[in-house]
């Protein structure tokens, strides 16, 4: 591999760019003071009843999770000041408060950090709010809106302390590592050789590697994407797309379900709007496909992958606690889970086009992006993947042994499957009522069977065929089941089952079509001896057992956009080092 000027040039703008992206997650973040924060000062409404006075609970030191074992009261200072005092606590990190009391609104002036030298004004309205919590700004206070007990709000910035910034010399050291390994990704994985030469490419280019980006990015790029490939979407394209059929209707099946079943009906359109992607994928990418333009999905899966690792080292150097390198400590904005998804793909995307060091290099890499995400059904699934292809290829049997040891060591994802394979736990499904939603029996296992047979158990009759509705005053009953059985923190319904959810919603008739999706990728797979797309369809109908993926935006675009590249394709670049 030779080195040229302008590959210094590449990792000088790697190395600023990860840069810059750390300055602004430790800005956004954290706040700073030299010394223990010692009290929580509040100013309040004159006519407030200690009884809704809030409760503090926070995090400190190394700690990963908020202490529910010690609690802080707020105490009368003078007028309408109350004073919280922190005093024997070491280094406190990441406070809420909860409001019990949901028979009256609290009016809430200011939030105050402060110890013997320092004080810091909290930004009330930037504050993290649970659902039954309402913050509503009014005369240059807030009223704080509690609509059922243990309510709380959440500060936005944790705390680092001067003592911590010690530590920091080692970020330089690590941010120069992952600036090279980042530049030797991304050189392998060559996408500066795929020729961006038309609008069809540039945005659908565009599009994919704003899949898993905030919103509203990937809304954006669908826009741009629509906007400027209109002259080449045709009706023909969309006809000899059998799977663009199947999505288009999903998404009617959907959109009628909201209309005319839902309680809500056209005062409601939240469903059909998200559900939206489904059309307008289904028309504009048979009509710009290009299947080299997949390499894009590896490319994002690493510009997401180092982000989170330069972001999460802040965490571990302020914390103290390798376990910000985990599961949604690790993804930040974004679900673990689904940046799970994102990485099984590349992992077989570029085993079947690349070869070399460079397949075994960047195959490593996302393993280690997907063990820190901590998906547990994701990284067996691609796990039993690789073992296929290991004894396909045996030249690649050496991949699994220090892939292994990562798994051995990493504690937090030891720790995750513990959690899982704990028989005893099971025994909770017996009970007619959880009295402690904080019970450890319930984990990722259990809690998805309860969530399931209580789904289920609301059906009844004409419901198996047409539905219960799409939307949230549909799951009425079914959140006053999860109510009365105790799982008051999982309210907002989330059977974590594609299948359970599409069921419950649209009735025999939509699960149907759901298993088309797959099922129709699997058959052009097959057909075409597409090993790619029989892996990912393969994968496709595994994990729909264990989430909901179309339940956020993020799932809905990869999995339809992923499926519509490959089966309006054919795999003529597999096995080609570089797929280009």
């Amino acid at each position: 591999m030779t080195f040229e000027k302008k590959d210094v040039y590449s990792l000088l703008a790697i190395f600023a760019l990860l840069l810059a992206t750390a300055v602004l997650y430790y800005n956004d973040k954290y706040t700073n003071f030299e010394k223990s924060v010692t009290a929580i000062e509040l100013i309040l409404n004159k006519d407030i009843d200690s009884k809704e006075l809030p409760l503090v609970y926070m995090a400190s030191g190394r700690q990963d999770a908020i202490d529910f074992g010690s609690v802080y009261r707020f105490a009368h200072k003078a007028d309408s000041t109350y004073t919280a005092s922190l005093n024997g606590t070491v280094n406190p990190r990441r406070f809420r408060l909860y409001f019990n009391n949901p028979d009256r609104s609290v009016r809430l002036y200011s939030i105050k950090l402060l110890n013997d030298n320092e004080t810091k004004d909290i930004d009330i309205g930037r504050t993290a709010v649970r659902e039954n919590l309402k913050l509503v700004e009014k005369n240059k206070g807030h009223s704080v809106e509690v609509g059922a007990p243990k309510a709380f709000m959440e500060f936005s910035q944790d705390i680092v302390y001067a003592s911590d910034t010690q530590r920091f010399w080692s970020f330089w050291v690590c941010l120069i590592f992952i600036a090279i390994t980042a530049f030797a990704a991304f050189r392998a994985i060559s996408i500066e050789n795929i020729h961006l030469d038309t609008v069809a490419k540039f945005t659908l280019a565009l599009l994919i590697v704003a899949v898993f980006s905030p919103p509203p990015i990937y809304n954006i790029a669908l826009i741009l994407t629509v906007v400027l490939n209109l002259k080449k979407v045709m009706a023909l394209d969309v006809r000899n797309s059998k799977l663009s059929v199947v999505f288009i209707v999903f998404f009617i099946i959907y959109a009628i379900n909201n209309i005319l079943i839902s309680k809500d009906g056209f005062e409601e359109m939240g469903t059909i709007e998200k559900f939206l992607p489904f059309l307008v994928l289904a028309i504009i990418v048979p009509a710009i496909n290009d299947r080299k333009l997949l390499a894009f999905f590896p490319a994002s899966a690493l510009i997401l992958g180092f982000g989170f690792i330069v972001t999460s080292l802040i965490d571990v150097l302020v914390y103290e606690n390798v376990v910000f390198m985990s599961f949604e400590f690790f993804t930040k904005y974004l679900h673990p889970i689904y940046y799970s998804y994102l990485l099984f793909f590349s992992t077989c995307y570029v085993f079947l086009n690349f070869e070399g060091i460079k397949k075994y290099f960047l195959i490593t890499l996302f393993f280690l992006f997907m063990v820190f995400s901590g998906s547990k059904m994701v990284l067996i699934f691609t796990l039993i993947a690789m073992f296929i292809n290991i004894v396909k290829i045996n030249k690649t049997g050496f991949l699994a042994i220090p892939l292994l040891m990562v798994l051995v060591v990493f504690s937090p994802l030891k720790h995750r499957f513990n959690d899982v394979l704990n028989i005893e736990d099971t025994s909770i499904l017996k009970e007619n009522h959880i009295d402690n939603p904080y019970d450890s029996r319930i984990n990722g296992l259990t809690l998805r069977l309860m969530l399931w047979r209580e789904a289920v158990a609301t059906m009844s009759g004409a419901e198996y065929l047409t539905g219960n509705g799409v939307t949230d005053s549909d799951e009425n009953e079914l959140k006053s089941r999860l109510d009365a059985l105790g799982l008051i923190e999982h309210i907002h319904y989330n059977p974590h089952n594609q299948y359970v959810d599409t069921l419950w919603k649209t009735g025999i008739l939509g699960l149907f079509i759901l298993l088309l999706i797959p099922g129709t990728g699997l058959y052009y797979g097959i057909k075409n001896e597409d090993i790619l797309l029989i892996q990912f369809s393969v994968f496709m109908i595994a994990v729909m057992f264990s989430e909901s993926i179309f339940g956020r935006v993020n799932g809905i675009y990869f999995f339809s956009l992923v499926l519509l590249m490959l089966t309006n394709s054919k795999p003529k670049y597999e096995n080609s080092d570089t797929g280009h």
